[in-house]
């Protein structure tokens, strides 16, 4: 992560800092489903090609968080008196819709395998695979939401939800071969596919629903309300 995020470039202001964010979230995506789209090949397994289709989705998520976070910094004009930051609710709200799609291709072709049959092949390389992209979502996950919280960005810290979802969508497809492998029972393959789609559909309403409360600017929850109204009391004093 810090050699991608040295290559993005060295400007420290908060722009700078999404954009070398984002960048990170592109090359580990690029790179994972590479790996996950080589691995389903050789495998024929239903989770690998699962959490394959769910990396490119979060590819493209990532690439419009690189784009909007770089628009968002951009001052107030004639045609946009309050700035650009809306476009970073949009843009999470675009990765929401993106999740939603590829949960629904994902819930098929999960549903199709478990009605005609299917094979697992070589398992030991797809749990290679699972093990790694698993470790490589969590660490890249959880530097875009901290940097998201840091630079304020809904769209990173979207990106970010969205990883340390593809991290536990591996880890559950390294689980679900090692079961095969043990026990030689075809179907829990596809059955993980579809526990995948639900994990994925599940992020992309929640994503969805948040970035919809921000655009329609809805006020914060009371406890959220509560806890500025301290801070600022505490500044007063």
């Amino acid at each position: 992560v810090g050699i991608v995020a040295a290559m993005a470039g060295s400007s420290t202001t908060a722009g700078g800092a999404k954009a070398r964010a984002a960048i990170v979230g592109v090359c580990s995506n690029s790179c994972l489903i590479a790996l996950k789209l080589a691995a389903g090949l050789i495998t024929g397994s239903v989770g690998i090609i699962s959490d394959a289709i769910h990396s490119l989705m979060d590819l493209i998520a990532s690439m419009i968080a690189l784009a909007s976070v770089r628009k968002s910094d951009i001052p107030a004009d004639a045609t946009h008196r309050y700035g650009h930051e809306k476009l970073e609710d949009l843009a999470a709200g675009a990765q929401a819709l993106l999740l939603l799609l590829g949960a629904a291709f994902i819930a098929v072709e999960a549903i199709r395998r478990l009605v005609n049959g299917g094979s697992v092949q070589k398992i030991g390389v797809g749990m290679i695979v699972a093990g790694a992209a698993a470790a490589i979502n969590l660490l890249v996950s959880t530097y875009l939401r901290r940097a998201g919280r840091a630079t304020g960005s809904a769209a990173l810290q979207a990106n970010g939800a969205d990883l340390r979802t593809d991290a536990i969508v591996s880890a559950g497809v390294l689980v679900s071969l090692v079961l095969v492998h043990l026990t030689g029972r075809e179907w829990i393959d596809p059955a993980v596919g579809l526990i995948v789609a639900a994990a994925i559909s599940t992020t992309g309403v929640r994503i969805l629903n948040d970035a919809t409360r921000r655009l329609a600017d809805e006020a914060l929850p009371p406890d959220e309300l509560a806890e500025i109204g301290r801070a600022s009391c505490r500044e007063r004093v």
